[in-house]
């Protein structure tokens, strides 16, 4: 793994504000976002949350944390860095708040020591407190290469590129609204509507991968490691709501909510056979007579990634507990091989336990293959999933973090 160097200490102002549009965030962010890479989460920093149709932001998420264990059971984490020497209590009331909204198992609040009568409020009010001591010790357990910025928390890397991304942003209007979705996202609840979008979407961005270069290349990169992590992480909530079907039933629901999304299908066919007769009715009534009207035009179309997906989602369910890294797999290597071109492996086998780690690569082989088949990732992506575990690599593994190594 290359080295980079340390996040600067100083406090970096965020960017403008403005929909759609990168924020950089301040660098204890980044340290705390790298600390849960290395524990094994799938991270996102900077969540905007949003009112209805995104007309008002309501507020944002310093960082979020998401993973799936046995039974595709889901543990979500919400971090609140606050650095400064403001009192903690409102702090706490909003975390609260938030941790609500988002519906997390955990919610963090990072500030400089406090007091234990504090602490205990919190507790009562669902946030933990921890301190920059806590957050060292959890460093020096696990993060194993400290010059490593994984993922999308690399500072570095993003402080020297989000002055042209964001003026890339600023002239393309389908650009920013996607890194808006992606921005926005904090809940993962309507999966089935997430799948269909970026499969879309996906699709067009490789497209454009193709025929950018330069900096614009970069930030269709940064997309589209952003959204096929995200991607893999809405697959991972499929298998969570419908493990305890039968497959044939299972495979049923996948295809329907994939082609009527959260609607009633009986309700959807009748709006368009209604559609079809104002249609019919309106052309007879204009010419005076009857014409034939293509009714395949009033019916809703089946996805031609149906399939695919359908099948993706059986051999998770079937890989049981060794599917479930599989967003955490998937967005390590988009952003480390893909986005920033850094093709060392060694980092999975560090991250994650060596036992198993063939099998839990297989599930982000698959996953890729059948991206590919669609024609939504670039096809260079596929040698990046390629992962041999090593019995030197899992001497060499960083303990993975337990609930109680998390007590605060």
């Amino acid at each position: 793994m290359t080295s980079r160097k340390s996040t600067p200490k100083r406090e970096v102002p965020a960017s403008k504000p403005g929909g759609g549009i990168l924020k950089l965030g301040e660098p204890t962010e980044y340290r705390i976002a790298r600390l849960f890479v290395w524990m094994g989460y799938f991270v996102r920093r900077g969540r905007e949350i949003y009112t209805a149709g995104n007309l008002d932001q309501a507020t944002d998420v310093d960082v979020l944390a998401m993973r799936y264990r046995t039974l595709f059971s889901r543990e979500v984490i919400t971090i609140e860095s606050k650095t400064g020497k403001g009192g903690p209590l409102d702090r706490v009331f909003w975390l609260s708040g938030v941790r609500q909204y988002v519906r997390a198992d955990r919610a963090f609040l990072y500030r400089p020591p406090t007091k234990w009568n504090i602490r205990d409020f919190a507790k009562e009010a669902g946030v933990e407190i921890f301190d920059p001591n806590r957050l060292s010790a959890l460093e020096a357990r696990y993060v194993a290469e400290p010059h490593d910025w994984l993922g999308l928390c690399d500072w570095s890397y993003l402080s020297s590129r989000i002055e042209s991304w964001n003026k890339i942003l600023a002239t393309n209007a389908k650009y920013k609204e996607l890194y808006q979705t992606l921005a926005t996202e904090v809940r993962y609840e309507e999966p089935f509507a997430l799948i269909a979008f970026w499969v879309h979407h996906l699709r067009g961005l490789t497209r454009d991968h193709a025929r950018e270069s330069g900096r614009g290349q970069e930030l269709v990169r940064f997309l589209i490691a952003d959204a096929t992590g995200q991607l893999a992480l809405c697959f991972l909530r499929v298998a969570q709501v419908t493990s305890d079907l039968a497959e044939a039933d299972r495979r049923g629901m996948v295809a329907k909510k994939l082609r009527y999304g959260e609607q009633n299908p009986r309700f959807v066919e009748q709006v368009f056979e209604n559609s079809y007769r104002v249609a019919w009715a309106a052309i007879r009534d204009k010419l005076g007579y009857d014409v034939e009207v293509d009714k395949s035009l009033f019916t809703v179309p089946t996805p031609d990634y149906v399939e695919e997906i359908t099948d993706l989602v059986e051999e998770l369910i079937r890989g049981g507990e060794q599917s479930t890294d599989l967003p955490q797999i998937v967005d390590i290597i988009m952003s480390e091989g893909f986005l920033k071109r850094n093709k060392e492996r060694r980092v999975l086998k560090r991250i994650f336990a060596g036992d198993g780690l063939a099998q839990r690569t297989d599930a982000a082989q698959r996953f890729v293959g059948r991206l590919r088949r669609l024609e939504a990732i670039p096809d260079e992506i596929q040698e990046l999933v390629d992962v041999k575990p090593s019995k030197e690599a899992a001497d060499n593994q960083s303990p993975m973090p337990t609930q109680e190594s998390l007590r605060l």
